[in-house]
């Protein structure tokens, strides 16, 4: 597949081909998201073809899957799709945990702490901690102190006025001296410092959540390029399948482990006070797109690809759009086989094909 003035374009990654005239004989929309051109590596992919397409590991792995789940090609990988979408909605909102904006991380926030009846809140992200106290609300382990007193001594803990007799503290956590509480005084300091370092320790690096946003276009792409008979290749399929599966069992270690250190661990007593945690929408939305990548891989492995590309190409198969084609070739043959064998009269016959 040559690049001339116009296929450069239609070769861009993700999005050039669907505007790309194709070869694909399938007449619905999909044709558009299923062709040669979104195909990755299109160009070079015939010659790519032994370690991409026709060893034995993606053949084995793309002839999985319900025979009877071809009728119904569409409709699984619109479902793949539709649910990968959702995902990437899930994991943006996430994302937003990153925040280093304490407004903004109240409605992200990955765990929450709520204690004395709202008189101390803990937000945690994956940025950085805020932590709020009212002065009017809270009064410590001693009831008596006033609320003048608590704002000074807030002061002297690196606490800032917020508004009103609220004032906050926001921490992040790259900064060495993130888990130090001087104003906790006696045996819950020591306990508040730990449990506050082993979750900083486990708190999801950044770089994963963008790398899970960037991933989950080409893992949409995947459903797509499986849509029709033309399109699906043994590449495609084996991608969707393993590296789902591979991604959502590194992203649950990593979720698991940052719910113990940073909400079954963390202290149930802060400031003399009893503190209630909860996870927060952020943590819960990207444990949910997480499991989405289990029902995603499903769809893969539920769908086999066609009989055509169970088998090594011919060498003289050079262009990509003659070996897509076979498949397309042989699920016409399949057709007119089954129409026979039910008394209906044939269709075209298979050489009438586009080529």
């Amino acid at each position: 597949m040559a690049c001339g003035e116009k296929s450069c374009f239609y070769n861009f990654p993700i999005c050039g081909g669907f505007c790309a005239p194709t070869a694909n004989p399938d007449e619905s929309f999909w044709r558009h998201f299923s062709n040669e051109f979104t195909l990755p590596l299109a160009p070079k992919y015939m010659t790519l073809a032994p370690l991409l397409e026709s060893n034995a590991c993606c053949i084995n792995v793309a002839k999985l899957g319900v025979p009877a789940a071809e009728r119904h090609r569409k409709k699984i990988m619109a479902i793949a799709a539709s649910a990968n979408v959702v995902a990437l909605i899930l994991t943006i909102v996430a994302a937003c945990g990153m925040t280093l904006s304490s407004s903004l991380l109240q409605n992200t926030h990955w765990v929450h702490g709520m204690g004395d009846g709202g008189a101390v809140d803990v937000y945690i992200g994956v940025s950085m901690m805020s932590e709020e106290i009212d002065c009017a609300t809270w009064r410590g382990a001693n009831e008596t102190v006033s609320a003048s007193i608590c704002a000074i001594g807030l002061g002297q803990a690196g606490f800032v006025k917020k508004s009103g007799s609220v004032y906050e503290r926001n921490t992040e956590w790259k900064s060495e001296d993130a888990c130090a509480r001087e104003y906790i005084q006696g045996p819950e300091r020591e306990i508040v410092e730990g449990l506050c370092k082993q979750c900083k320790e486990n708190v999801l690096p950044v770089g994963s959540l963008i790398l899970s946003i960037l991933t989950q276009l080409p893992t949409l792409t995947t459903n797509f390029q499986r849509s029709t008979v033309y399109g699906d290749v043994n590449c495609q399929a084996t991608m969707g399948a393993v590296t789902n599966l591979f991604s959502f069992a590194t992203s649950m270690i990593s979720l698991i482990g940052f719910r113990f250190a940073c909400w079954r661990d963390l202290p149930r007593s802060i400031y003399g006070k009893e503190v209630q945690w909860e996870l927060g929408i952020g943590f819960r939305c990207l444990m949910v797109a997480t499991l989405i990548k289990v029902l995603d891989a499903a769809c893969h492995l539920l769908l086999p690809t066609p009989r055509a590309r169970w088998t090594k190409p011919s060498p003289d198969i050079k262009d990509v759009k003659d070996y897509m084609m076979l498949a397309c070739e042989d699920d016409r043959v399949n057709q007119q086989v089954e129409m026979q064998s039910i008394g209906k009269p044939p269709e075209d016959p298979p050489e009438a094909l586009p080529k």
